[in-house]
Protein backbone atom coordinates (compact mmCIF):
# COMPACT_ATOMS: atom_id res chain seq x y z
CA UNK A 1 0.00 0.00 0.00
CA UNK A 2 2.88 2.49 0.82
CA UNK A 3 4.68 1.77 -2.53
CA UNK A 4 1.48 2.71 -4.22
CA UNK A 5 0.60 5.90 -2.45
CA UNK A 6 4.34 6.92 -2.93
CA UNK A 7 4.13 6.09 -6.40
CA UNK A 8 1.22 7.85 -6.73
CA UNK A 9 1.73 11.17 -4.93
CA UNK A 10 5.33 11.63 -5.90
CA UNK A 11 5.06 10.02 -9.24
CA UNK A 12 7.60 7.75 -9.21
CA UNK A 13 7.96 5.46 -11.67
CA UNK A 14 9.42 2.14 -9.82
CA UNK A 15 7.51 -0.93 -8.21
CA UNK A 16 9.49 -0.82 -4.50
CA UNK A 17 10.13 3.01 -3.57
CA UNK A 18 11.67 2.41 0.05
CA UNK A 19 14.21 -0.63 -1.46
CA UNK A 20 17.57 0.54 -0.57
CA UNK A 21 19.28 -2.29 -2.90
CA UNK A 22 19.89 -0.27 -6.18
CA UNK A 23 22.59 1.23 -8.38
CA UNK A 24 22.85 4.56 -9.09
CA UNK A 25 25.37 6.43 -11.25
CA UNK A 26 27.94 8.18 -9.26
CA UNK A 27 27.63 11.11 -11.20
CA UNK A 28 24.41 12.21 -10.86
CA UNK A 29 24.52 10.87 -7.15
CA UNK A 30 26.82 13.51 -5.71
CA UNK A 31 25.02 16.81 -7.46
CA UNK A 32 22.24 16.00 -5.59
CA UNK A 33 21.92 18.15 -2.16
CA UNK A 34 20.27 15.46 0.00
CA UNK A 35 18.79 16.50 3.25
CA UNK A 36 17.00 13.43 4.92
CA UNK A 37 18.77 11.40 7.52
CA UNK A 38 17.70 8.29 7.81
CA UNK A 39 16.20 5.47 5.63
CA UNK A 40 13.54 7.80 3.62
CA UNK A 41 16.56 8.75 1.90
CA UNK A 42 16.06 6.25 -0.42
CA UNK A 43 12.88 8.17 -1.44
CA UNK A 44 14.52 11.41 -1.50
CA UNK A 45 17.10 10.20 -3.55
CA UNK A 46 14.35 9.03 -6.69
CA UNK A 47 12.00 12.01 -6.06
CA UNK A 48 15.19 14.23 -6.77
CA UNK A 49 16.56 12.27 -9.49
CA UNK A 50 12.93 11.50 -11.15
CA UNK A 51 12.41 15.73 -10.77
CA UNK A 52 15.88 17.20 -11.98
CA UNK A 53 16.02 14.63 -14.97
CA UNK A 54 12.58 14.05 -16.09
CA UNK A 55 13.86 11.26 -18.64
CA UNK A 56 15.78 9.11 -15.94
CA UNK A 57 15.10 5.62 -15.93
CA UNK A 58 15.36 3.48 -13.44
CA UNK A 59 15.93 -0.28 -13.70
CA UNK A 60 14.47 -2.90 -11.02
CA UNK A 61 15.50 -6.10 -10.06
CA UNK A 62 12.82 -8.11 -7.95
CA UNK A 63 14.24 -10.07 -4.82
CA UNK A 64 11.60 -11.40 -2.16
CA UNK A 65 12.20 -11.07 1.82
CA UNK A 66 11.66 -14.72 3.05
CA UNK A 67 9.20 -14.83 6.22
CA UNK A 68 10.54 -14.32 10.03
CA UNK A 69 11.86 -17.55 10.84
CA UNK A 70 12.22 -16.29 14.55
CA UNK A 71 11.13 -13.29 17.03
CA UNK A 72 8.79 -11.16 16.68
CA UNK A 73 8.70 -7.29 15.34
CA UNK A 74 9.02 -4.70 17.20
CA UNK A 75 7.74 -2.16 14.94
CA UNK A 76 4.50 -0.59 15.94
CA UNK A 77 1.76 -0.17 13.00
CA UNK A 78 0.37 2.80 13.68
CA UNK A 79 3.78 4.38 14.52
CA UNK A 80 5.10 2.98 11.21
CA UNK A 81 2.12 4.34 9.27
CA UNK A 82 2.73 7.96 10.60
CA UNK A 83 6.13 8.05 10.42
CA UNK A 84 5.46 7.33 6.56
CA UNK A 85 3.33 9.88 6.24
CA UNK A 86 5.52 12.61 7.96
CA UNK A 87 7.95 11.46 5.03
CA UNK A 88 5.48 11.52 2.63
CA UNK A 89 4.95 15.23 3.30
CA UNK A 90 8.40 15.96 3.60
CA UNK A 91 9.07 14.62 -0.13
CA UNK A 92 6.38 16.26 -1.51
CA UNK A 93 7.98 19.90 -0.34
CA UNK A 94 11.35 18.31 -1.48
CA UNK A 95 9.79 17.74 -4.69
CA UNK A 96 8.39 21.14 -4.78
CA UNK A 97 11.88 22.47 -3.99
CA UNK A 98 13.59 20.65 -6.46
CA UNK A 99 11.60 21.71 -9.59
CA UNK A 100 12.40 25.45 -8.01
CA UNK A 101 15.80 24.37 -8.37
CA UNK A 102 15.33 22.90 -11.94
CA UNK A 103 13.84 26.18 -13.25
Amino acid sequence: MINVVFRVTLGLKCADVSNSFRLYRGDDLRKLRLKCNHFDIVEEILVKLITLHPGYRIKEVPFFFEKRKAGKTKRNLLTFALGYFVTLVRLLKLKHEAKGQKE
